[in-house]
C-alpha cells in the first residue's frame, strides 16, 4: 500500500507535520460515517441516480455504478459515463461494479468464469482496462455463488488485489449470514478470508423477506445486528459497510412489487390504509386493499435506517452501503448525516400523520413523550396538566410554586407554577385551574398567544368564533402563524385539543422563537 508524507506549516501558532497516508480506501470525515451509494441507468432517460448524486453533493464517499456484466471474455456492459462525472464533481469516488446478474443472478455464469484461471485473468485485464475512463475502485458484486467455489472467488478478490497494487479500492458486495452456512444462496462467502483481502465489504443486510416469499420485514433490527455480529466476529469493522434498503415490498395475491422509499407518503395515505412502525421490527408495516386484494407492504425508510445507523455505531462499523441511489428521499438523507431530529425511536402510529414531522421534532427534544405500548396515540385529547407541561418544557422554564387552589400536591404543579408566574394562564375566577380537565381549541390558541406577549387582535377570521371568549386571542394566534383552523373556515373552538394539534401548536411556537 502506498504511503505519502506531506508537511503542513501552521505560522505564528505551530509548525506541524502531519504524515498522511493514502489508503487504498477513500478518506473519512472524524465526524460522519462514510457512504457508499449504489447507482443504475437503466434506460436511456434514468436519471434518479444522478440526480441523487447532485442533490446530496459532499455527503458521499463512493459510488457505485452499477455497470459490467462479467463473461468468459472479460466485461459486457455500459460505460456510465455520466454517474463517474457526476461522482467526481460532487467528490465522491467513482467504483465500477461487476456482477453476474443476467436474467437473475447467474451460478452458472460465476462458475464458469471464475473456476477458469484463464477467464479470471482475462476478467481482471478488462477490469484494468476500464479503469481508463476514471474508476477510482471496484465494486465485486457476484452472487449466488455456492460453497464448491469458495476458493475461487477468493482466489479472483486475491488476483485482483494484486493487479490493483494499492491504486485502486477493492469493494465487495457479500450476503448476508448470520453463521458459516455451507448451504443455500451465501455459502459461497468466506467472511474470514474476504476481510482480510478487500478494502470494504458491503455487507447486504437486507431482503430478509423477499417477494418469493412470506410478507415480513425487508431487514427487521434483530436480524441485522445477528448478521453485525457475526460480520465483527470474522473481519475488522472498520472494513465493514452496512447495506441499507431504500425499497420495501408491497405482497398481495396479485403478485409482489417493489416499493420505492419515496413511494412512501403516498401508500400511508391511502383511504382505508393501516400504517404502524413495528416496534419489534423496528420497520414500517402498512395495510390496505386494492380490488378487493389485500395488500401488505413491509418498507425501509428513515424510521427504520436510523436504528440501522445506530448499529453502525455500537459495533464501530466504517458506515454504510445503499440500495439504491434514486429511491430515497431528503429525510433517509437527514438520518445518514446525523439530524438530531431523528434521533429518536419512532412511535408506532404516526407513520404519515399529517403532524408526524411536528411531533417527530418536539419528541427528538424531549418536549414530549409516548405511551408504553409504543404509540403516540394522536387523536387522545390533551389536558391542561399535560398542556401546561409540554410548554413549560417547550420555553425551558424552571419549575415555580403555584397558587391555585387545586394543584398543591398535583403532579404538574412545577410546570403550572412556572406558566402562572409569568402571566401565560390565570386560571379561573375561584382561584382553581382544573388541571384534570381537558383543554379545548379556544383555551391553547390563548395561552400560547400569551406566550409570544400577543395581544388580541378584532378581526372575524373564522366562521365560528364571534361567540368565543377568546376570538381576540384565536385571531392573534392565527396571524402570527400559530395555528390554523379547519377548510370549511371553522376554528372549532370549543373542541377539545388533540396531541397532534397540541405538538403542532407548540412547534410552532418554537419555529417563531428560534426565527425559523
Amino acid at each position: 500500500m502506498k504511503k505519502y508524507i506531506r508537511a503542513v506549516y501552521f505560522t505564528l501558532i505551530m509548525s506541524l507535520i502531519l504524515s498522511l497516508s493514502i489508503h487504498t480506501a477513500t478518506v473519512k470525515s472524524a465526524d460522519r460515517i462514510t457512504v457508499m451509494g449504489y447507482a443504475t441507468k437503466d434506460y436511456p432517460t434514468d436519471y434518479a441516480s444522478i440526480q441523487s448524486i447532485n442533490t446530496n453533493k459532499g455527503k458521499f464517499d463512493m459510488v457505485s455504478s452499477f455497470s459490467y456484466l462479467i463473461s468468459k471474455d472479460g466485461l459486457k456492459g455500459n460505460d456510465h459515463s455520466e454517474i463517474i462525472k457526476a461522482s467526481l464533481n460532487n467528490r465522491a469516488k467513482p467504483l465500477m461494479v461487476i456482477h453476474n446478474y443476467s436474467h437473475g443472478f447467474s451460478s452458472k455464469l460465476a462458475e464458469d468464469v471464475l473456476s477458469s484461471p484463464e477467464s479470471r485473468k482475462q476478467l481482471i485485464d478488462a477490469i484494468m482496462d476500464k479503469m481508463k475512463l476514471g474508476f477510482e475502485g471496484v465494486n465485486i458484486d457476484i452472487e449466488g455463488i455456492p460453497y464448491s467455489l469458495r476458493d475461487e472467488y477468493n482466489t479472483f478478490l486475491e488476483e485482483l488485489k494484486d493487479r490493483f497494487d494499492g491504486e485502486y479500492i477493492l469493494t465487495a458486495a457479500i450476503p448476508a449470514k448470520t453463521f458459516d452456512n455451507r448451504d443455500g444462496w451465501s455459502g459461497g462467502f468466506d467472511y474470514s478470508k474476504i476481510g482480510k483481502i478487500v478494502d470494504y465489504a458491503m455487507i447486504m443486510a437486507y431482503d430478509e423477506h423477499w417477494p418469493g416469499g412470506l410478507p415480513g420485514p425487508i431487514a427487521s433490527i434483530g436480524w441485522v445486528e445477528g448478521v453485525v455480529e457475526y460480520a465483527v466476529d470474522n473481519m475488522d469493522p472498520d472494513k465493514i459497510l452496512l447495506g441499507l434498503a431504500a425499497y420495501g415490498y408491497d405482497w398481495s395475491e396479485v403478485g409482489t412489487s417493489v416499493i420505492n422509499q419515496k413511494d412512501a407518503d403516498r401508500l400511508t395515505n391511502l383511504p382505508g390504509a393501516k400504517v404502524k412502525f413495528d416496534s419489534r421490527a423496528k420497520e414500517v408495516n402498512v395495510e390496505y386493499y386494492k380490488d378487493g386484494y389485500k395488500h401488505v407492504v413491509w418498507l425501509e425508510d428513515e424510521h427504520s435506517i436510523g436504528h440501522k445507523i445506530d448499529l453502525v455505531k455500537k459495533y464501530g462499523l466504517a458506515g454504510v452501503g445503499i440500495w439504491k441511489l434514486g429511491n430515497e428521499d431528503s429525510k433517509f438523507w437527514d438520518v445518514l448525516m446525523g439530524d438530531e431530529k431523528y434521533n429518536y425511536i419512532a412511535f408506532n402510529d404516526v407513520i404519515g400523520h399529517w403532524a408526524e414531522d411536528e411531533i417527530i421534532s418536539l419528541k427528538s427534544k424531549d418536549i414530549i413523550n409516548g405511551y408504553e405500548d409504543g404509540g403516540f396515540h394522536p387523536n387522545y385529547t390533551v389536558t391542561r396538566a399535560e398542556f401546561s407541561k409540554m410548554l413549560s418544557t417547550a420555553l425551558n422554564l424552571n419549575n415555580q410554586d403555584t397558587s391555585f387552589r387545586d394543584t398543591s400536591s398535583h403532579w404538574a404543579r412545577g410546570y403550572i407554577g412556572a406558566l402562572q408566574s409569568r402571566g401565560i394562564i390565570t386560571g379561573y375566577p375561584d382561584r382553581s385551574f382544573r388541571p384534570d380537565s381537558k383543554i379545548t381549541r379556544e383555551e391553547m390558541a390563548t395561552i400560547v398567544a400569551k406566550s409570544l406577549n400577543l395581544k388580541p387582535k378584532n378581526s372575524h377570521i373564522f366562521k365560528d368564533t364571534g361567540k368565543s371568549w377568546a376570538e381576540g386571542y384565536i385571531n392573534a394566534a392565527y396571524e402570527a402563524g400559530l395555528i390554523k383552523g379547519y377548510s370549511d373556515g371553522r376554528f372549532k373552538p370549543y373542541s377539545y385539543a388533540t396531541r397532534a394539534e397540541t405538538a403542532a401548536m407548540i412547534n410552532n411556537l418554537l419555529k417563531i422563537i428560534e426565527g425559523n
